[in-house]
């Protein structure tokens, strides 16, 4: 009795495991059209704004933003309106020794705001002065026409440190 048992729970075993292979072969046929259907008209739209807003947005808009750089889009309350970040830090910098504050921008502005890429065309990293802002549904760097670096360093003490 107990091999007809075992014989009967191992061929239960392989139905059970040929119908959820198939059912995940079924699931990902009925699937794939469906995400594809969905998504070509959006990454079209996408494009067709992202080149429609180089001509009409007074060349504030510059670019879509990319996957790697959603961590600067915006928040979604409860409502899905969209908020601006309530902080977005860039870097953090610890120094040795003591350097003012206007020193440090001079350094900042030289060496990553003003310096080029090496073909020589444009700034080496142009989204630090940029913000991400939302057109049509869809995020985009937006170039921040009022940007001072002097108004993004900030100086912190941190306590218990002596200066030496």
């Amino acid at each position: 009795m107990s091999s007809y048992n075992s014989t009967v729970f191992k061929k239960t075993g392989e139905l059970l495991s040929k119908a959820l292979l198939l059912s995940r072969a079924l699931f990902l046929v009925l699937l794939a059209p469906i995400v594809i259907i969905f998504s070509i008209p959006i990454y079209i739209l996408r494009y067709g704004l992202s080149t429609w807003a180089k001509y009409f947005s007074s060349g504030t808009i510059i670019e879509p933003i990319s996957a790697s750089g959603n961590m600067f889009s915006p928040e979604l309350d409860g409502s899905l309106n969209h908020r601006p970040p309530r902080c977005a830090i860039v870097c953090t910098i610890t120094l040795k020794g003591i350097i003012s504050t206007e020193k440090l921008a001079e350094k900042v502005k030289s060496r990553w705001l003003s310096e080029y890429n090496g073909n020589g065309k444009g700034c080496r990293y142009p989204e630090l002065k940029q913000y991400a802002d939302s057109w049509f549904g869809f995020m985009f760097w937006k170039r921040d026409d009022q940007f001072e670096v002097e108004n993004h360093i900030k100086s912190h003490k941190i306590q218990g440190q002596t200066d030496k």
